[in-house]
């Protein structure tokens, strides 16, 4: 119990951290692996989407690329609220559908 609560006090902290990355980040269009950089994603995710910082978040990297920017997307909306949903919404509002495309893009790529 306390482990699982060191985790979910380390990931709000993390993601307190990306949501002051993500308020900070230029906004000039970067490409995809800047942007998932920038945005904080990685706090999580890990690095390329490779390695999450808890076993329950995804791994991104090589996911089909529809797939990846149409569930931004719908978090970004709330249309997609299971899951860790709610802690990335926040996250995630600064995010244009732009760079959601280049990130769903760089991903896919890995």
């Amino acid at each position: 119990m306390k482990l699982k609560h060191y985790f979910s006090i380390h990931t709000l902290m993390l993601l307190i951290t990306g949501i002051a990355l993500n308020s900070t980040a230029d906004d000039a269009v970067m490409d995809g692996e800047t942007q998932y950089t920038e945005r904080g994603c990685v706090y999580c995710h890990g690095p390329a989407g490779k390695e999450p910082v808890l076993n329950e978040y995804p791994k991104l990297a090589g996911q089909n690329m529809e797939y990846l920017l149409q569930q931004m997307l719908d978090i970004k909306s709330t249309a997609r609220k299971n899951g860790y949903t709610g802690m990335m919404q926040p996250a995630i509002l600064n995010i244009s559908d732009e760079e959601f495309a280049l990130i769903a893009a760089y991903l896919a790529e890995l």
